[in-house]
């Protein structure tokens, strides 16, 4: 039986907070399993609670710790108003700590759940920075354990994720233009790099970007009719 008292107060918490709680991804769809109103009145006051300790122990340089907590949060109350800061934090503190894959899929959590958070825009411009981070090797200078090497084909879902979270963002052309950046690294995928940046061309012509992405499609074709005229002349 669906409980409208309980998805009142959830709607009413998302029109004064900004918070998208994503009830039907959150349930599966089953409206039966939203707790009772004033079960989500308890739990917001344990979030709070628990969120409170988690930015203490944050603001003491016990990162870890906090991180436990806000993961905690996240899981176990997520129709909370402390949910979407608690999840935002846990990608947050997985970046500072250099764990990439795991912080972008954190990220990439928190702008399924709340989209309407004033958080949002945030969290895609750290989706930015991580895959450009990874692009570029620029983990491989932070002095963390938790680092690692991000394959290619991780980095292009990275950035193909950020055009489909935020397809009007300021970060959407550049992740476009950057998927053609990766893909040029590897000679053998020079034809797919002329697909991406002409998707640049295409979708974002009035950005600066548009006109690098037609310069490098035009450098991909002298580089390949450069090689073609090598290859018969090794022949001949």
């Amino acid at each position: 039986m669906i409980k409208p008292s309980a998805l009142l107060i959830a709607l009413l918490s998302f029109l004064l907070t900004g918070s998208s709680f994503a009830f039907l991804d959150i349930f599966k769809g089953d409206l039966d399993k939203v707790p009772e109103s004033s079960e989500i009145r308890a739990q917001d006051e344990l979030a709070k609670t628990k969120l409170q300790s988690a930015q203490e122990y944050e603001s003491a340089g016990k990162s870890d710790k906090a991180l436990d907590i806000y993961k905690g949060i996240a899981r176990k109350w997520p129709v909370t108003t402390s949910a979407a800061i608690a999840q935002y934090k846990v990608g947050a503190i997985q970046k500072s700590q250099g764990d990439y894959v795991k912080a972008f899929d954190s990220f990439q959590t928190f702008v399924d759940d709340h989209k309407q958070s004033s958080a949002f825009s945030a969290a895609i411009a750290s989706q930015f920075e991580i895959a450009k981070a990874s692009q570029t090797g620029e983990y491989k200078e932070k002095l963390v354990v938790r680092s690692r090497k991000v394959q290619r084909s991780e980095v292009l879902e990275m950035y193909g994720n950020v055009i489909k979270n935020a397809p009007y963002s300021e970060y959407a052309p550049q992740a476009q233009f950057s998927m053609g950046e990766v893909l040029e690294e590897d000679r053998d995928k020079y034809q797919l790099a002329v697909l991406e940046y002409k998707k640049v061309v295409k979708d974002y012509p009035e950005t600066k970007l548009a006109g690098r992405a037609q310069f490098r499609i035009a450098e991909i074709g002298r580089m390949a009719i450069e090689a073609g005229s090598r290859n018969a002349a090794n022949v001949g």
